[in-house]
């Protein structure tokens, strides 16, 4: 029961405070000894602790990241310059999500008797946002060309060595000189390709993605997990994911030209 009021009061607050924040949620910006820190968190409902808390951290992250996109709403269109893409406040989402995954401090309460989890995610963002968006842009980059570029295990054969001659040189012919032939410097690797279009559709898919699925879980939530009533939600998270995939082909096909 405690916990229902929790979250009841976590609700009444994410409306009140935040522009776009889901029902649900609550975030907070910090000023701890001069470092920026944002604290939020969000409840999740699922029959099992695992379930449950998974959807609990995942909605906390994505109120993180759409509060911290709003606040760096100055840099969105120097964002999609610089990395390439058409949506710079879509990216800046997903460099925020990103780097909660491994930089965060999750915690986590499921209540069995429920069916719920209540999530908090504290969060400290990097000081140079754009700097470290650039670096992460490049850290993206890198994993699709090596997804799509696999590295050649077989090694080159190495060349033989030169052999001497055998016979001892006549005083009037001086030693041969025997010098290594010149291996040709290996080819730079091929540029790689940008494709901001396709990279942008999937960034769009991907929030869409986020988002009916969010939808579909707060369904589930208020109709106590009853399937048959949420199933045009279903349908949305269906939709969605099928538009998801098409457009990772899209940009799988582009960067493997």
């Amino acid at each position: 029961m405690q916990l229902r009021f929790l979250l009841v009061g976590l609700a009444v607050v994410g409306l009140g405070g935040c522009r776009s924040t889901k029902p649900g949620t609550h975030v907070e910006v910090m000023d701890e000894g001069g470092t920026k820190v944002y604290v939020a968190g969000a409840a999740g409902p699922g029959m099992n602790q695992g379930l449950a808390c998974d959807t609990a951290v995942s909605r906390t992250v994505a109120a993180i990241a759409l509060r911290f996109t709003q606040d760096n709403d100055d840099i969105q269109e120097a964002v999609a310059k610089d990395v390439g893409v058409e949506d710079g406040r879509v990216f800046l989402e997903r460099f925020a999500r990103a780097k909660m995954q491994s930089a965060a401090v999750q915690d986590t309460r499921f209540n069995p008797a429920e069916h719920l989890c209540m999530a908090t995610v504290r969060w400290t963002p990097p000081v140079f946002v754009k700097d470290a968006v650039k670096e992460y842009a490049e850290e993206v980059k890198a994993q699709e060309y090596a997804a799509m570029h696999p590295k050649d295990g077989s090694a080159a054969p190495a060349a033989s060595p030169a052999v001497a001659p055998t016979t001892s040189p006549t005083p009037q012919q001086p030693n041969p000189v025997v010098t290594a032939p010149v291996q040709p410097a290996p080819p730079p690797p091929p540029a790689l390709p940008e494709c901001p279009k396709e990279k942008g559709k999937l960034a769009k898919a991907d929030e869409a993605m986020q988002k009916a699925q969010d939808e579909l879980n707060e369904c589930l939530r208020r109709t106590n997990n009853n399937t048959k009533t949420c199933s045009r939600y279903q349908l949305y998270v269906d939709q969605a994911a099928a538009k998801q995939r098409s457009a990772q082909e899209a940009l799988t096909r582009c960067i493997s030209r």
